[in-house]
């Protein structure tokens, strides 16, 4: 008789520890609305950490050395004319959330802001938006929308 109250008394602890565990993780990760698909708010913009330009207007400035080798590598990959790429933007923003300013249809993001770089180059013509965040992670941007949805930092 005592061996079965002694079961039941192990069984109600774990059944207590599991409860609480489940209620301490709910309490502790996010909701779910920090968690939303990006493609449904495609203009909402990103903000510019204010940078100088260089002579030409171009925006140069925080992008390390070797985040910039990542991006061109990436450039090498994506074209065949990468020597003859022209700078057009490199700087470093902090964009709204996990899609990097760049959302791809039906993915899921986080509603964090990231901090990261925004490098674009233009080759004949065609643009070659990259957009990298603080891990070095490089992702080719090739919606129009985004490419523009940036603004200053105040």
């Amino acid at each position: 008789m005592n061996e079965a109250i002694n079961k039941d008394a192990i069984r109600l602890r774990i059944m207590a520890l599991a409860f609480a565990a489940t209620v301490s993780s709910s309490a502790c990760s996010a909701p779910p609305e920090s968690i939303t698909d990006r493609t449904k708010h495609p203009d909402k913009p990103i903000t510019r950490v204010e940078q100088p330009a260089d002579s030409q207007g171009v925006a140069t400035g925080e992008v390390p050395a070797p985040v910039m080798q990542r991006v061109r590598a990436q450039l090498s990959q994506d074209s065949t004319a990468a020597d003859t790429a022209q700078l057009v933007r490199s700087e470093q923003v902090i964009f709204n959330d996990g899609s990097l300013g760049c959302p791809e249809p039906g993915a899921f993001y986080t509603m964090a802001t990231v901090p990261g770089y925004h490098v674009v180059y233009v080759i004949a013509g065609e643009t070659f938006d990259y957009r990298v965040n603080m891990q070095g992670t490089v992702k080719r941007c090739l919606s129009r929308s985004s490419a523009d949805a940036t603004t200053p930092s105040r």
